[in-house]
């Protein structure tokens, strides 16, 4: 149910026990008359519950309304179109205004969408911005080596022609997404 459409309903009954009130699903049972803050802890103990029961739904919705990860994309090499596997990419890489894709074996190709568009497209557990020109692989990183000011410098293989820096701004999200502990 979308969260502005919510409605509650205020049931109010002759009970002469509060046992029997709770056990038909109440979720508090107040005297008559109501002290403001009796009425006060009683809706907070709902909002309480609908976090917890409810909080997540939003999440689990966004997940299953979004595509599936790309599993292989298409590009130029010469004249031909060749698939690459999503699993076999090793790093998407623009250079001189085009989108370049390398996968592990060393075959390079041309794709024919912005970098921006890739990465929406392939599994983010597998796949990271680490600059604004590199989106890797996490199966391609050999090494992280701690650089000046916070910045990381990735050592992929196959190594890309432009070297890859994690500037300071994304680095402590990519040391997340990596697995690095600490702050070196």
């Amino acid at each position: 149910m979308c969260p502005a459409r919510r409605r509650w309903t205020l049931r109010i009954a002759l009970i002469e026990d509060e046992v029997p009130a709770l056990a038909a699903n109440g979720v508090a049972y107040l005297r008559k008359p109501v002290r403001e803050e009796e009425l006060a802890a009683a809706l907070a103990k709902v909002q309480r519950l609908e976090r917890h029961f409810l909080g997540g739904l939003a999440e689990v919705a966004r997940r299953l309304a979004a595509p599936p990860p790309a599993a292989r994309l298409v590009g130029r090499r010469g004249l031909d179109w060749v698939s690459v596997p999503a699993e076999a990419l090793a790093w998407v890489q623009v250079r001189h205004g085009a989108t370049w894709a390398m996968d592990r074996a060393g075959a390079e190709v041309l794709l024919d969408e912005p970098l921006s568009a890739v990465q929406a497209r392939l599994d983010p557990q597998s796949f990271h911005r680490a600059s604004r020109w590199t989106l890797v692989s996490l199966a391609a990183i050999q090494r992280v080596r701690a650089l000046g000011r916070g910045r990381l410098a990735l050592v992929l293989e196959p190594p890309p022609p432009e070297p890859v820096v994690v500037p300071q701004e994304s680095a402590a999200a990519f040391r997340a997404w990596f697995g690095m502990r600490g702050g070196g």
